[in-house]
């Protein structure tokens, strides 16, 4: 019964993998056509594949102890983000919070000379306007979550030393033994 179920598999994947789109007739995706509007905003097809492409493992996690799979596919997640991500820039547009070109600038020159950032960049995992846009998007939720919050140095010592727990190193210890 299994070998049969592959071999079926097999047989009807297979040739789908092989073949190209001109030998099935297919069209080339007009990857600037919507794939889904946020408030009269388009999110073309092809940011909807560029998320695909690069979404990791993390994104498909609820919660990571215990580890907990998100129940949607790739492709609602990936849609999901995108939309969320649209959200958060309209909001920050709309109140006078988006961060400004010469901002997401600053970060990324910041930032780009990190292993990981400097790696993708020459693999082209992914490209610097993805990167910037990626920077803009966690300017502008960082911007809109911290609104109306203001902290005083006082009131940030104060809290330091309520939880120096948190925020110290833990006691070491070592053990030995004589071994006989």
């Amino acid at each position: 019964m299994k070998v049969s179920s592959i071999i079926c598999l097999v047989g009807i994947f297979l040739p789908c993998l092989v073949m190209d789109r001109e030998s099935v007739g297919q069209s080339t995706l007009d990857l600037k056509a919507p794939a889904a509007t946020v408030n009269g905003e388009p999110v073309t097809i092809g940011q909807f594949y560029a998320r695909l492409e690069t979404m990791r493992f993390s994104d498909f996690l609820a919660n990571i102890n215990p580890i907990v799979a998100k129940t949607e596919t790739s492709g609602q997640l990936a849609l999901n983000s995108l939309i969320a991500g649209r959200l958060v820039l309209q909001y920050a547009k709309k109140i006078g919070v988006m961060p400004t070109e010469a901002e997401v600038n600053a970060e990324f020159e910041s930032t780009k000379s990190g292993p990981d950032i400097s790696q993708a960049i020459q693999t082209k995992k992914f490209t610097v306007e993805q990167i910037k846009e990626d920077l803009a998007l966690q300017k502008a939720f960082f911007n809109v979550a911290t609104l109306n919050i203001t902290l005083s140095q006082e009131e940030i010592k104060a809290y330091y030393d309520r939880h120096l727990e948190l925020h110290g190193r833990p006691d070491e210890w070592t053990v030995s033994g004589i071994r006989v």
